[in-house]
């Protein structure tokens, strides 16, 4: 019955497997496999369905060797498995396809550390199929492009129960503090704690002395002008969209007043101006971190102003690749798009329900 649960629920038919599952356990509340997959599935992209635990695919003296690297080890080295191993190479596709939670996160790591054409054809296929949590498929993803297997994309990526479009980020980022005179790192790092706290009179001070040295400095004229944007006085904010402009018109490269420009020509309507400042700071080489977060916001903020959730859910991946799903700008921007596709879930849902 089990197994019928299982081939059930990998040809789309998640009530009956469901139906056969607790059937499973009303006859033996001991079936570990069906109590597990039936707890897999109520999380959203989870590893079901499979039909048997790691243990039952591979050898007891293999499964004893890599407990034990693991208690002699900080983490698990897969090249040495897979070198060591070469046989359960042979069953790696059929664990990231239809394997548990460890067969899983297992099969990926060996894959990685062999690296050999069929193990990375392997990963291939996982991360481009509709199996597996779509954070483990999009770890094989971006892996292959970091192994030049794949390109930047747009691929076709299963996620959050549907196909969409995925980009993955084509440039290098760096993270590396950028080194500034003593007395500009004061005043810079007071201007920028002021506008956090909203103290704009306080951080307009700080930026302007900083532009009495460095008149040209972009990135004091930028924040200078989100002050001026925030506070909005009298005509400050059309203040603060002239000056995004003349940044731009000044240091094209300035990443910044480019996606502040953007976000403008987009509330503006102009849609394809918007598009084109964002894909330009995509061609960059190399991105500060800082950089490359506005970068996917904006991408996030402008393709739902242009009604286009897919792009939205897309940059938004890309953001987990530099990040993860709990830092907050992730979560808001999560909030975002969820509140944005709310009306067609509820519409759905009205037509799943009936008459």
């Amino acid at each position: 019955m089990h197994l019928f649960a299982v081939a059930h629920f990998r040809m789309g038919d998640k009530g009956e497997a469901e139906r056969l599952w607790a059937a499973c356990l009303d006859i033996d509340p001991n079936h570990d496999d069906a109590r597990q997959n039936l707890d897999d599935i109520d999380i959203e992209n989870g590893h079901a369905a499979w039909s048997q635990k790691i243990n039952k695919w591979l050898p007891r003296p293999f499964m004893e060797a890599m407990i034990k690297r693991y208690e002699n080890s900080t983490a698990l080295v897969a090249g040495d498995l897979a070198s060591d191993n070469p046989v359960v190479a042979t069953v790696v596709p059929a664990l990231l396809d239809r394997g548990d939670s460890v067969a899983r996160e297992f099969a990926l790591n060996f894959a990685l550390g062999d690296g050999t054409p069929p193990m990375l054809g392997a990963l291939k296929d996982f991360a481009f199929s509709d199996r597996g949590p779509d954070a483990l498929r999009h770890k094989a993803l971006t892996t292959l492009k970091e192994k030049s297997i794949v390109d930047a994309g747009p691929h076709r990526f299963y996620s959050r129960g549907s196909w969409t479009e995925i980009k993955l980020v084509g440039f290098e980022i760096t993270d590396e503090p950028v080194e500034v005179e003593p007395w500009r790192s004061e005043l810079l790092e007071h201007g920028y704690w002021a506008m956090r706290e909203g103290e704009l009179d306080e951080a307009e001070e700080a930026f302007q002395q900083v532009l009495d040295r460095e008149p040209e400095c972009p990135s004091t004229r930028y924040n200078l002008a989100k002050v001026w944007q925030r506070r909005q006085r009298g005509d400050e904010f059309e203040k603060a969209r002239k000056e995004f402009r003349q940044i731009h018109a000044d240091r094209p490269d300035y990443a910044f007043a480019a996606l502040a420009l953007a976000i403008d020509e987009a509330d503006s309507g102009n849609m394809e101006i918007a598009k084109k400042l964002i894909g330009n700071v995509f061609q960059s080489p190399k991105l500060h971190i800082s950089e490359a977060m506005m970068l996917l916001t904006t991408q996030v903020q402008v393709a739902l102003l242009d009604d286009d959730p897919d792009t939205a859910e897309s940059a938004l991946k890309m953001m987990c690749q530099i990040t993860h799903e709990d830092d907050p700008r992730v979560i808001q921007l999560r909030e975002k798009i969820d509140l944005y596709r709310l009306p067609e879930i509820l519409s759905r849902g009205q037509a799943d329900a009936g008459p």
